[in-house]
């Protein structure tokens, strides 16, 4: 049977004293009377963990008095295995991932899902979910918290994009567009009808350059210009997906380039398809020098002995020899 509050509330106690004295940094046991009941809260989280397990494994205890304290910690032992497994399961959907053009779903797993990592506290608060989870998915959510909502969220959207996936990009848009016309036309008798215009969605996505994008332009001196991944200022590995800079001379001739990346972070040239340009790229695991002429895409990926835990920063040093100028990224 799961233990009731009010039944364990002396032996919940002594346990939240500890865990306030941990978020005091040893320093007293007192703590604001909310702090005491957010730390209540992550103890009971955490013993309800154990407890699901428990019920999972058919091994319910019989005990009319269990531990409490060994739940606690063998629930926020569970908790802490549970972000690793879901943070290794993230970085797995997001190499594959697609928003099929959905700002809201492109948010989530760009922003909103990295950031839920970044700050989840297993220790004092793993009852926060710290997410609106903003993109419906097909199944409703249960009313889960913490990092067990962020378990079934990510479930949801990999059952949902492996559904996506069986459909090929013009068969996908010509099934949204089928279905917005049955919102209109059949469903409630078209009562809705007019409400979501099929027409009225852009073409599908190609590779050109952006509007009102200049050309590069060479003329003058050698002159090493950086473009950053998507415009950014600086790029975020979050996953094992590959990100870029793209390095272009906008004068004529050569100008000569190295890039050095931290240890965590490999280095490589996209195929330029000129043999002659592959011929003057040198490259080793973190640094990279090319002799360009136009533009050279540099990629750069996390090295996979680096993708789980310690944290990854540092800056990406761009230099051109030719003009004795650098760009730190």
């Amino acid at each position: 049977m799961h233990m009731q509050k009010e039944k364990y509330i002396q032996e919940l106690l002594p346990i939240v004293a500890k865990l306030s004295e941990k978020y005091t940094g040893g320093t007293s046991t007192s703590v604001t009377f909310e702090r005491a009941q957010e730390l209540m809260e992550a103890v009971l989280y955490c013993i309800h963990e154990y407890e699901q397990e428990q019920d999972f494994q058919n091994a319910l205890m019989a005990s009319e008095a269990p531990c409490t304290e060994e739940y606690y910690q063998k629930g926020f032992e569970l908790v802490v295995r549970k972000v690793k497994k879901m943070r290794a399961f993230y970085n797995r959907l997001s190499e594959r991932f697609d928003s099929y053009g959905c700002k809201n779903l492109e948010a989530v797993m760009e922003k909103g899902l990295p950031e839920f990592f970044r700050r989840y506290d297993a220790r004092f608060a793993p009852h926060h979910t710290l997410l609106t989870l903003d993109y419906p998915t097909l199944l409703p959510m249960n009313g889960s918290a913490g990092i067990d909502a962020v378990e079934q969220y990510l479930s949801y959207l990999s059952l949902e994009q492996k559904f996506l996936g069986v459909f090929e990009p013009r068969q996908f848009e010509d099934a949204r567009r089928q279905m917005i016309l049955y919102y209109n036309t059949v469903m409630s008798d078209g009562k809705w009808k007019g409400i979501v215009n099929p027409e009225g969605y852009p073409p599908p996505r190609a590779a050109m350059m952006p509007l009102c994008t200049p050309p590069l332009v060479t003329a003058g001196s050698p002159h090493m210009r950086v473009d950053v991944w998507n415009g950014e200022e600086t790029p975020e590995f979050v996953s094992g997906r590959e990100k870029w800079i793209e390095i272009g001379n906008t004068g004529t001739g050569a100008v000569s380039v190295t890039v050095e990346t931290p240890a965590w972070l490999a280095v490589t040239a996209a195929d330029t398809g000129s043999d002659e340009q592959e011929k003057e790229i040198v490259r080793s695991v973190n640094r990279l020098e090319a002799e360009i002429r136009t533009e050279l895409r540099i990629c750069l990926h996390v090295l996979p002995e680096k993708m789980e835990g310690g944290e990854r920063q540092g800056e990406i040093l761009v230099r051109s020899l030719t003009e004795s100028v650098e760009k730190r990224i």
